[in-house]
């Protein structure tokens, strides 16, 4: 069970995006808890002014609203009855057990879910503090019904994720942003075995996702610091980009790094798995790179191009999700490197589908948090990135250092002027 806390300025919003679900036919509202009626005798008007009514006990708080989001896996056999006790149990431990709120489920992607939307202020008019709640009260509460109902644990489960089905892919503008990523981010980071940020990319690029390590904020990239981007069908990066510390689960760099260490000794046993397949589409009737893709995604395996700012192919990667592993064609062995495989096509010049690409400004960090390749995809040395280091120090430096001005004088040089005094008239 993964559990996702959100605050918000507007209570209407957070209340009509799962009032559109149910009118679409995509959620039902389960559950109305502290409220004078069940669900199904009021009105939408009527739902929504319950929550309206507490709200305007303190109308100095700025985000007096809560959408919480709870992901089960899709193994887990819930009922309805079992998901309001769920629901209610969760709520109690994180400290809203007396607050008016509402529960929809969701039944618009594969997984199962539910939505909660309530208000953090109390009777009295006194708030419920939210802050990194999810770091504590709501991993807790996870943790406990997880044991109570015998649901999948979040954090030790191993999930086979279908490259085929279109299941907790993000579609900016139709569902909401934040929860999605951190569902996805929650499912892919702790099963899938990557050996650095742009095979980590290559996972998240079929959901949508992208990880950025944000080098146009010179605080956070200082800091090692990494967001997350919202990515459009073609592969653009759109919406604001959420922080990694955003997030309840640490999904921060320094966790990756460790990941990065893991995935690359773990994925080693899976390596000939991969290998095998593309030689057996080679052998077989594979005549052209697209008919390649179609045979190594019937085994569960995807294929998705680095693709360099003049339109060359100058990566390839292979999403294994029944090993939950990535690999790059040039660590597969000479014989795979980009060039060597597609140049066996006739069709090798051919332009990727842009929902099987990576853009250039895919994120290429080490585990150092440097950026070892530069824009044109060529490698530096370590002489090229201290000579690079060397260069913006001394830009900083040019571009901090004082301009003279031309009518600028020294206070020292400057004549002392003297006050004028004000002249008294006496009148007899």
């Amino acid at each position: 069970m993964v559990a996702v806390i959100g605050t918000n300025r507007s209570l209407s919003k957070s209340f009509y995006y799962n009032e559109q679900k149910v009118k679409k036919g995509q959620a039902s509202c389960i559950l109305a808890e502290n409220y004078p009626c069940e669900p199904d005798e009021l009105s939408s008007k009527a739902r929504l002014a319950v929550l309206r009514r507490r709200a305007a006990l303190n109308e100095n708080l700025a985000k007096n609203s809560v959408h919480i989001s709870l992901n089960f896996h899709p193994s887990d056999k819930l009922s309805k009855a079992k998901l309001q006790d769920i629901a209610r149990m969760y709520m109690t431990l994180i400290g809203f057990g007396h607050q008016p709120y509402l529960v929809y489920q969701h039944l618009d992607v594969a997984h199962p879910h539910l939505h909660v939307v309530g208000v953090n202020i109390r009777p009295d008019g006194s708030w419920i503090n939210t802050y990194r709640m999810g770091m504590g009260l709501s991993q807790k509460a996870s943790r406990q019904i997880e044991k109570r109902y015998d649901l999948t644990v979040a954090s030790g489960h191993s999930t086979v994720l279908s490259p085929l089905a279109g299941s907790q892919k993000l579609r900016y503008g139709k569902t909401p942003t934040s929860p999605t990523i951190a569902g996805v981010l929650a499912m892919v980071l702790p099963s899938f075995h990557y050996g650095s940020l742009i095979e980590l990319n290559a996972v998240l690029r079929h959901y949508n996702v992208c990880a950025d390590p944000a080098r146009s904020n010179a605080k956070i990239l200082n800091r090692q610091g990494l967001v997350y981007r919202a990515l459009s069908e073609d592969g653009r990066k759109v919406g604001a980009p959420i922080k990694a510390r955003s997030f309840s689960a640490k999904h921060t760099l320094p966790y990756l790094n460790g990941r990065f260490i893991s995935g690359k000794a773990q994925r080693t046993a899976h390596q000939p798995r991969v290998s095998s397949m593309i030689d057996l589409a080679l052998l077989s009737s594979a005549s052209s790179v697209s008919e390649l893709q179609e045979q190594l995604a019937r085994e569960g395996i995807k294929t998705v191009f680095a693709v360099s700012q003049k339109g060359a192919v100058s990566e390839l990667f292979f999403v294994d999700f029944k090993t939950r592993c990535v690999f790059t064609a040039s660590g597969l062995g000479e014989k795979y490197a980009p060039a060597k495989l597609l140049g066996k096509f006739a069709d090798f010049r051919h332009v990727p589908s842009p929902k099987d690409t990576l853009s250039p400004q895919a994120s290429v960090w080490d585990q150092s948090g440097r950026l070892p390749i530069d824009a044109s995809g060529h490698k530096r040395t370590g002489d090229e990135r201290a000579v690079a280091d060397t260069d913006q120090a001394s830009l900083r430096l040019e571009l901090l250092a004082p301009v003279a001005d031309g009518d600028y004088l020294p206070w020292q040089l400057k004549k002392r002027s003297k006050k004028k005094r004000k002249e008294i008239t006496i009148q007899l």
